[in-house]
C-alpha cells in the first residue's frame, strides 16, 4: 500500500490485511475498510466503466470542493493502477442520527433543525444527496457532517430549475433525486425520529390512512399540512419548505403535550 497527499494505491491482497469497518447500515454496493484515521470505501461493480467514470468524476470534484457538512473524499483509491474508490476521515467521535431516537426532545429538535440547515446549504452548492437516510448522518454536539456522497447527484440539474424532474405524474421520490425527493426523505426522519412513526410500515400510497394517522398526533395545523401533503410530493403536486422552517413549532407543541400529561 502506497499513500500519497491524494492516493492510495493498493493490489487486491492488501485489502485481504484490513479490517473491515462494520456500521449499522448494509452496503450493497461497495465494502469499507478501517486503516488506522481512515475509512476506505472500495466499490463492488468496478467493471462497470461508465458507472466508475461517473463515481471518479464526483470525487473529483467533492476532493477540490470546500463544503463543510459533507465528509469529503481524502484520497482516491487505485487497485492494480484502476480507479476503485476513496478514503475520508473516520469521525470515531461522531455518531449516527439513528442515535437521538432517545435523546430529550428538545435536543433531537436542535439536531434535526441543523440537519435541515445543512442540507439546504448543500443544495445551494447544486449538490443533491439522494441516499439521505439516519445512517448517512452523523453528529457530534452541534456539529452535522453528511456521509456516503459518493451517490449524490452532483450538477446534474441547474440550481434554479430542480422541480422540472417532478413534471411527469406518479414520480416515485426513491427513484429520482432532486431536492424534492431529499426533503420527502427528511421528513420521513422526522416522522420516525420525532413522533416515532412507523415510516418502514408506511400505508403503501394509501393517504387516507396516512391522514387519520397523522391526525391522532393533534398537531398545529401548518406542521400537519407537511406530514399529510407527503404523498402529494411523490406526485410532485405539492411542494414544502425545509423541516427547519415547522421544528421549532413542532418542538414546543410536543413539549406542551407532554407537560399536560
Amino acid at each position: 500500500m502506497t499513500i500519497t497527499n491524494d492516493t492510495i494505491n493498493l493490489v487486491q491482497s492488501d485489502l485481504d490485511n484490513l479490517p473491515h469497518f462494520a456500521t449499522e447500515q448494509n452496503h450493497t454496493e461497495s465494502n469499507l475498510y478501517l486503516n488506522k484515521n481512515l475509512v476506505l470505501k472500495i466499490f463492488k461493480n468496478r467493471n462497470d466503466i461508465a458507472l466508475m467514470k461517473n463515481k471518479e468524476k464526483k470525487i473529483d470534484f467533492l476532493k477540490t470542493s470546500n463544503i463543510e457538512e459533507l465528509i469529503l473524499p481524502k484520497h482516491k483509491i487505485y487497485i492494480d493502477n484502476l480507479f476503485a474508490g476513496y478514503s475520508s476521515n473516520h469521525f470515531t467521535d461522531s455518531k449516527t442520527l439513528n442515535n437521538i431516537y432517545y435523546l430529550p426532545l428538545n435536543k433531537k429538535i436542535q439536531i434535526l433543525t441543523t440537519v435541515s440547515q445543512n442540507l439546504e446549504s448543500i443544495h445551494e452548492n447544486c449538490i443533491i444527496l439522494g441516499d439521505l437516510n439516519a445512517d448517512n448522518i452523523l453528529y457530534n454536539n452541534n456539529i452535522i457532517k453528511f456521509a456516503d456522497v459518493d451517490s449524490a447527484n452532483i450538477g446534474d440539474l441547474h440550481c434554479d430549475n430542480y422541480s422540472q424532474a417532478l413534471n411527469n405524474q406518479n414520480i416515485d421520490p426513491f427513484k429520482i433525486n432532486t431536492v424534492e425527493s431529499d426533503i420527502y426523505l427528511l421528513n420521513l426522519l422526522i416522522l420516525k425520529l420525532v413522533l416515532y412513526y412507523d415510516v418502514e410500515n408506511m400505508p403503501a400510497y394509501d393517504k387516507e390512512t396516512f391522514i387519520n394517522d397523522i391526525k391522532a398526533y393533534r398537531l398545529p395545523i401548518e406542521v400537519r399540512n407537511v406530514f399529510t401533503h407527503l404523498y402529494d410530493m411523490v406526485n410532485g403536486e405539492e411542494y414544502y419548505g425545509y423541516p427547519h422552517e415547522y421544528l421549532d413549532t413542532l418542538g414546543k407543541h410536543l413539549i406542551k403535550r407532554n407537560y399536560r400529561n
